[in-house]
């Protein structure tokens, strides 16, 4: 967390985190799980820097199969944002939203997916191109 910076014009002003392999986490290291509890609450109030913008939603499906945790996995993380929403330090900043920016919003912001990046003006101006209509998940990314 102490390498993420909401200044543009810093090192760390696009870093971010993704739960790439989290099922030993969700599943059976309440320690780990504290630790990301804490992380949230400590960095509440660092705006774009905080973890609620900056961690996001990223995972090995065949090591989750092999864990055999697929129908569990996502109701977890979807708990624990609840969670976290209900916690001083989150409530105390307005920070709401948890699961809708880990599962998505953060990535859309990551890879610049927003209206008026240069990610999504690149794919905008190839979709025009090739006459390809608007995908869902612009449309999506739009209306958030």
């Amino acid at each position: 967390m102490q390498l993420m910076n909401s200044d543009a014009m810093k090192s760390g002003a696009f870093a971010y985190a993704d739960a790439g392999y989290f099922v030993e986490v969700m599943g059976s290291q309440p320690a780990m799980l504290d630790d990301l509890r804490q992380l949230y609450d400590q960095t509440a109030g660092k705006g774009a820097a905080s973890l609620a913008n900056r961690f996001l939603y990223g995972t090995d499906w065949e090591m989750t199969l092999t864990e055999g945790a697929v129908n569990t996995y996502l109701h977890q993380f979807v708990k624990l944002f609840q969670e976290l929403e209900s916690r001083p330090a989150i409530k105390s900043q307005s920070l709401t939203g948890l699961s809708s920016k880990f599962f998505g919003e953060n990535a859309a912001n990551f890879i610049g997916l927003r209206k008026g990046n240069s990610a999504r003006n690149r794919l905008d101006t190839f979709y025009a191109r090739n006459s390809v209509p608007t995908p869902d998940w612009a449309e999506k990314v739009d209306r958030h």
